[in-house]
């Protein structure tokens, strides 16, 4: 072990590993068997023909002719060795098994092998490598299928150990096509692996031609799971897969899967030039680590067809991107994790650098920079004639900004929230908002909005809210405000940081408001809390008891000052005129309005939207008589002999007592002969 990692810290471009590179590596070190590099078998080489099919089992030893088409070179360096050895490569060769020429080849691994170089040049180096990029275009076809004795198909370990080179420029791989394509046909099981501390390694990776149709070489096909583990471990640029043209996987990632990169410099565990195509669901782990980092890159397209139920981590120190692709597509239900950390800058979740569509976020994106500040959760970079749409579903957690950059199309870019879930820090260049639950129940939903709006940031031209519950912190601004019905739970706190919606146009509520008071919050008489600002006010609001203390409440105010705003006041229970006493004259509008429908001003205290009995009872609290009306005055004295919890029971029933109806109207009976 001493003898080993020394050598790594003296070939760091950046200095030593960091701890958590180190504790991956060492890992990676001592999870495969010392003693077993023991087992060294001696070069040897080989065969002649083009194309053909090589078949190794775990008990064959030496070169293998089989299939081969007579007339032209391949070669294989090294012994096939059994499960227990090691090939070991002390020499400049650059390949173990290889082939030119054009046609179609296949491998099929069964059993185990192991290779270990230990090359001195700073040639490339790659276990099978097929094609010349400027005159072949082979067929590479890997079968991973399983031995008799049930041992788990494995091609562990490509792994490059310092000698005497300086250069650590050394590329190393696995698996490669020049000018061809790969087509893993089945699963990928057991373990790919490539381990390179002193320059670039590919564990899988396909080149384009310079001449051949491009749009037919340069992809990696996986025909069937992937159930194991791929792996890339390096100095430089680090790829678990990487495609000049598509990486294509035709089935799940599944839950026992890892794919991981991990680097000193730069690090992506799936690549491609084209698109990133998966048309399962990503239930496994896909990992990266390094300094400039990603999980999944498209240059062209990423579509993920069946959803993500695993976690995508990416780790960095200049960047950091989960998935990141010119059009980004992810159809079913994202319930798994995406998580990318930097400490620089940038760190983003989902990046797409055109278009995005997300049909159903339930899962947790989550993005942090500088020492656990929010980042960007999910970004579209370009402004485009495409609408961007996101849905974020039952259970979504965004941790970190939204922003989608906005577009010159019909109807803009959309986040629509069913069911409920968590949304924290800032919406940018959104334009609609839909918070609309089903039929089913309402549901909940927090916009931990993080900063006030300006131009770009929490502003919107149309909010739409139904039959759902919204805890807003911070101003919204919108164009048009449509509450069809639902509730807007406001904690109001201190006056210099308001929670406003600001509509610029239109405001159509029809709904609920309730207040939370802050139980760290000191409430004067005639503090005014603006909760709807609005330019041209409809609809009909109801609150529930908004209470402060015994005496007080949040009077739910709708128009109140003639500036089309909803607003909450600090006021005492039975002051219908806002004037911080109650007397005979609110006595006088409470009669008035007595068993109708209104709000705070008409009588209304309790948030019913009915004024009734128990209303008379919170007026009762804080009635001065004036002296005015002896007769008041007597009347409101008579209801002492009436408790409070009777009076709950009394207010269920739509006629009000007879003791309350006949003060009533002998109090209207007062009124008019004065």
């Amino acid at each position: 072990m001493q003898a080993i990692y020394p050598s790594i810290n003296s070939h760091s471009s950046n200095g030593a590993l960091t701890m958590r590179q180190f504790q991956k590596h060492l890992t990676y070190f001592t999870s495969t068997a010392f003693c077993s590099l023991c087992f060294v078998s001696s070069a040897s080489a080989g065969f002649i023909g083009t194309t053909g099919n090589w078949v190794y089992d775990s008990s064959d030893v030496g070169t293998k002719y089989k299939n081969i088409a007579p007339g032209t070179s391949a070669k294989v360096h090294g012994s096939i060795p059994n499960v227990g050895d090691r090939v070991h490569f002390g020499s400049n060769n650059m390949y173990w098994l290889s082939n030119t020429g054009s046609g179609n080849n296949t491998v099929t691994y069964t059993g185990k092998t192991y290779l270990h170089t230990h090359v001195k040049s700073g040639l490339p180096f790659y276990a099978i490598s097929f094609g010349h990029l400027t005159n072949d275009t082979p067929e590479l076809t890997i079968n991973l299928t399983n031995s008799a004795n049930n041992n788990t198909a494995e091609v562990l370990e490509v792994r490059f150990q310092e000698s005497s080179l300086s250069n650590k420029n050394r590329e190393v791989g696995l698996i490669r096509n020049a000018g061809g394509n790969i087509r893993f046909n089945g699963d990928i099981l057991g373990t790919l692996s490539t381990l390179n501390y002193f320059g670039d390694a590919y564990t899988i990776r396909a080149l384009k031609s310079d001449y051949s149709d491009p749009d037919n070489s340069g992809n990696i096909t996986v025909d069937g799971n992937i159930t194991g583990t791929v792996s890339a471990k390096g100095h430089r640029f680090v790829r678990a897969f990487y495609a000049q043209s598509d990486i294509k996987i035709n089935g799940d990632i599944s839950s026992d899967a890892v794919v991981e990169a991990f680097s000193e410099d730069y690090a992506i565990a799936l690549q491609s030039s084209r698109d990133v195509i998966i048309e399962g669901d990503i239930a496994g782990n896909i990992e990266a680590d390094s300094v400039r980092t990603r999980g999944i890159h498209g240059s062209r397209n990423v579509t993920i067809s069946n959803g993500i139920s695993g976690t995508i981590n990416a780790i960095g120190t200049s960047y950091a991107y989960g998935i990141s692709g010119s059009n980004i597509n992810i159809n079913g239900e994202l319930s798994g994790t995406i998580y990318a950390e930097n400490t620089g800058d940038s760190a983003y979740g989902i990046y797409a650098y055109d278009s995005l569509n997300i049909s159903n976020i339930t899962g947790t994106i989550k993005a942090l920079k500088n020492s656990n500040q929010a980042a960007t959760a999910i970004a579209v970079k370009n402004t485009s004639t495409s609408n961007d749409s996101i849905t974020l579903g039952n259970g979504a957690n965004i941790i970190g900004d939204i922003d989608l950059s906005g577009n010159t199309a019909d109807g803009g870019d959309t986040i629509s929230l069913t069911g409920q879930g968590t949304f924290s820090y800032d919406m940018y260049n959104v334009e609609n908002l839909n918070i609309v639950a089903d039929y089913t129940a309402y549901h909940n939903w927090h916009l931990n909005l993080a900063n006030a709006p300006n131009a770009n940031r929490n502003s919107f031209k149309n909010i739409t809210i139904d039959r759902s519950t919204v805890y807003i912190n911070s101003n919204i601004k919108t164009q048009n405000f449509n509450m069809l019905s639902g509730n807007l739970h406001y904690n109001l706190a201190d006056l210099n940081d308001e929670i406003t919606i600001v509509a610029t146009q239109d405001a159509n509520v029809s709904g609920t408001i309730v207040i939370a008071k802050d139980e760290n919050t000191n409430y004067e008489l005639g503090d005014i809390y603006t909760l709807i600002d609005s330019e041209n006010l409809t609809g009909t609001l109801y609150t529930t008891l908004n209470e402060v203390d015994y005496n007080h409440a949040f009077a739910l105010l709708f128009d109140q000052y003639g500036n089309d705003d909803v607003t909450a006041r600090v006021s005492l229970y039975g002051d219908l005129n806002l004037d911080d006493v109650v007397d005979e004259t609110d006595v006088d509008i409470f009669i008035s309005n007595y068993q109708q429908p209104g709000t705070w001003v008409d009588g209304d205290f309790d948030g019913r939207g009915w004024i009734d009995f128990t209303d008379l009872l919170l007026l009762k609290r804080n009635y001065v008589p004036n002296n005015k009306s002896s007769q008041i005055s007597k009347f409101m004295t008579s209801l002492d002999s009436y408790t409070y919890s009777m009076s709950r029971s009394v207010s269920s029933i739509p006629e009000p007592t007879s003791l309350a109806l006949l003060g009533l109207s002998s109090l209207i009976m007062i009124r008019r002969r004065n």
